[in-house]
């Protein structure tokens, strides 16, 4: 077996190197984010292990790619320490996150769990992202059944958010017209924007009407000042 250690210094993540060792794997370290994730398919590692406070935004691209990278499930585990804030992102990946701080704080028997633990893949729950109201929840197909060409919905009536999957964040922002299926959307952020090209799907959407909550997947289809995007 193999695993691909990626961090900031190989001295400071030895214990770790040791552990993966002790485990039987075979251990290829980097401390070079962009050549180890060039060599990806070449290493074909079965554990990634990646810090994130020496790549506070590489580790999102690694997490989430790799699976479909090496066309195979890959166990990925994300070194965080204390104050690490991206809580968020790490549970809408499918990786596991693991304290660790220093060398003397090290906890062998817990970093042996984590690598035989099983990642489901993640659920986003985006009523975290919205103010909190008593909604219910039905599906997309209940939603879709009670609109109809001209049922528009603005402002607190709406809600939208989506996974940019280009940096691996939630977006949030205003809904500036639900006219269904159209949704004409501006992010919060410019990260909002980022990457993003028409004719993109966009799999795993929320959205919050009077209606209800609901996932949907959505196609981009114009990009100006403001995202619009079809239901599809």
């Amino acid at each position: 077996m193999i695993a691909l250690l990626i961090s900031g210094s190989q001295d400071e993540y030895r214990s770790i190197k040791s552990a993966l060792e002790e485990k039987d794997y075979s251990v290829v370290q980097y401390d070079n984010f962009l050549k180890a994730y060039d060599n990806l398919e070449e290493i074909h590692p079965d554990v990634i292990v990646v810090s994130a406070q020496d790549y506070p935004r590489h580790w999102k691209i690694i997490a989430s790619t790799a699976n479909f990278r090496l066309s195979k499930k890959v166990k990925t585990i994300i070194l965080v320490n204390l104050e690490f804030s991206d809580k968020k992102e790490i549970e809408s990946l499918p990786v596991f996150a693991f304290t660790y701080d220093t060398e003397e704080n090290f906890d062998k028997s817990l970093f042996f769990e984590a690598l035989t633990t099983n990642i489901s893949d993640p659920k986003i729950n985006y009523n975290q992202y919205f103010d909190e109201e008593d909604f219910a929840a039905p599906t997309v197909q209940e939603i879709l059944a009670n609109s109809t060409d001209d049922y528009i919905s603005t402002g607190t009536k709406c809600n939208f958010a989506y996974m940019n999957p280009s940096v691996m964040s939630i977006i949030t922002g205003k809904v500036i017209s639900f006219v269904y299926p159209e949704i004409c959307f501006l992010p919060d952020r410019k990260e909002g924007f980022e990457s993003l090209y028409i004719g993109q799907i966009l799999d795993d959407c929320s959205l919050k009407t009077e209606i209800g909550l609901s996932s949907v997947k959505t196609c981009v289809t114009d990009i100006s000042d403001t995202i619009t995007m079809h239901i599809c």
